[in-house]
């Protein structure tokens, strides 16, 4: 069995829907400027590429294996 982490773990379900609802509601936003926002609102500090993952993830219709 492979080691070490399998998921991003600060990737929550909260985090992923806030993600989706801001997806929503702003098409145009950018992951830099959502990545704010997460850390504003949610108190989450994420790297720019997991928010910009979690956005096509979303857009393809579900996670990555």
């Amino acid at each position: 069995r492979k080691r070490g982490p399998k998921a991003p773990h600060k990737l929550t379900k909260a985090v992923v829907e806030f993600i989706a609802h801001a997806v929503e509601d702003d098409a145009q936003i950018t992951p830099d400027e959502l990545r704010d926002r997460i850390e504003t609102e949610l108190g989450v500090h994420l790297h720019v590429r997991t928010v910009r993952r979690a956005i096509n993830d979303l857009q393809k219709g579900g996670p990555r294996p």
